[in-house]
């Protein structure tokens, strides 16, 4: 409280960080012998992000030493791979962690298995936590985000961004967008502590052992076909969360593995292929009876969906935006009795009104990437539990069916590149808290 404007306390610059890290190396006077050595700490400053205490915690750990490889291994370590005292800086951040209530923190190790510096969209890190039960869902469907809508999903991300351990991504114009990551920093101190306390969620590095006490797997960037990958992940029998991130023009060898995931892990919850480019999804993922989450968007190879997708009764979230070449919805969508968030990309002219419209349980519909999608059907006002309508980039749609206006949850209408559909008259829709 107070009338004066807020001063927001920076971290270090690098060239401090660099300094701070000199001194307590014991290399404060850079003499010819360690121009090299100072060069080296440049780089290790880059793990820092303006801590001094991390500048201190590393410079220590450098103390009186000269040799260049000891310096270079330092500089090609993670932060959380290295020894730490009680006052370094992991122990030091993990009070701030400790302070947590017990959801919160399941749902910030969750985030562990994220890569570096990987922006999340707010939304679907949500619907993760969500498919996980890290959150619980009530009657009130208050828990998730909902655009402006509160929540205990949304007040645990507005948290842990409130104490750095999450922060929000702004775009070009400066506004804050939908996404967020996890401060390197704090993304060591995550694995940190999920490595020694909690090892039911770890994050997958090639050449590691995952142990068997592990429920949730990330991969990024790796050859998924390479045997030090296969030979772990597949003696793995309970795995709740599968993630893959793969790297630029990887998809080769991905079928196979993928194939091997659906047939082996039968206790699924979440299953995250975003970005991935295999052509056939097999037709028995109609028996991980137990998925709540699957993201497969971003797919440019895939060219139709298996109708025994809709055998998955507790999916919650299906993600298939731009998966350009999937030409239509599968048979029997309406069968997802339990799906609450839908994105989409199809080439049909019109969604299939009897599936659409059985979908009672969905809260969020996102709509994006229809070339030749001309309207959508006049039965969504049965979908009464949506909130949520977001729509992008289908420049054949001229208008939304009269009877959304008679739809009493629907708060949030978020349309854009969208240049012949015509909206005149929803601006005075007083239902709506967000029409954008």
């Amino acid at each position: 409280m107070g009338t004066s404007p807020e001063y927001i306390l920076e971290g270090l610059s690098d060239e401090d960080c660099h300094e701070l890290l000199l001194k307590w190396a014991g290399c404060e006077k850079v003499g010819e012998q360690h121009v090299k050595l100072a060069e080296i700490a440049s780089e290790i400053v880059k793990k820092c992000h303006g801590y001094p205490l991390a500048a201190k915690t590393l410079g220590s750990l450098l103390f009186m030493k000269t040799d260049e490889n000891e310096w270079l291994y330092l500089k090609d370590r993670e932060l959380w791979e290295l020894a730490q005292n009680k006052r370094d800086i992991l122990p030091v951040l993990k009070l701030s962690y400790d302070t947590l209530p017990a959801d919160m923190k399941r749902c910030f190790l969750y985030c562990s298995l994220f890569p570096k510096c990987y922006e999340i969209e707010v939304d679907k890190l949500i619907q993760l936590w969500m498919a996980e039960g890290l959150i619980q869902s009530y009657i009130n469907h208050e828990l998730e985000y909902a655009g402006a809508g509160a929540g205990a999903g949304a007040e645990y991300v507005n948290h842990l961004c409130s104490i750095n351990f999450l922060e929000k991504i702004r775009d070009q114009c400066g506004n804050l967008s939908n996404k967020c990551r996890m401060p390197e920093i704090i993304h060591d101190l995550a694995v940190f502590i999920s490595e020694k306390e909690y090892k039911g969620i770890a994050s997958y590095r090639s050449g590691i052992v995952i142990p068997e006490e592990v429920k949730h797997v990330s991969i990024h960037d790796s050859d998924c076909s390479r045997e030090e990958v296969t030979k772990s992940l597949f003696m793995l029998m309970n795995l709740r969360s599968v993630l893959y991130f793969p790297s630029q023009g990887a998809g080769a060898n991905e079928e196979s593995f993928i194939e091997r995931c659906i047939s082996r892990f039968k206790y699924l919850r979440v299953l995250d292929l975003s970005d991935s480019c295999f052509q056939v999804l097999p037709r028995y993922v109609g028996n991980l009876k137990h998925l709540r989450f699957l993201d497969l968007s971003g797919n440019a190879s895939m060219e139709k969906l298996p109708n025994t997708i809709c055998k998955l009764y507790n999916l919650q979230t299906l993600r298939i935006w731009y998966c350009k070449k999937i030409r239509k919805l599968p048979q029997n969508l309406g069968n997802l009795i339990s799906l609450k968030h839908l994105y989409l990309t199809t080439q049909q002219s019109c969604l299939p009104e009897k599936q659409i419209r059985r979908l009672t349980s969905l809260r969020t519909l996102g709509i994006e990437g229809c070339g030749n999608l001309t309207s959508l059907p006049e039965g969504i006002q049965l979908l009464t539990a949506l909130t949520t309508v977001t729509i992008a980039t289908c420049p054949k749609l001229t208008s939304l069916p009269s009877s959304m206006k008679n739809m009493a949850n629907l708060r949030n209408l978020e349309i854009s590149k969208c240049p012949n559909l015509n909206l005149s008259g929803w601006e005075h829709f007083k239902g709506l808290k967000r029409l954008h």
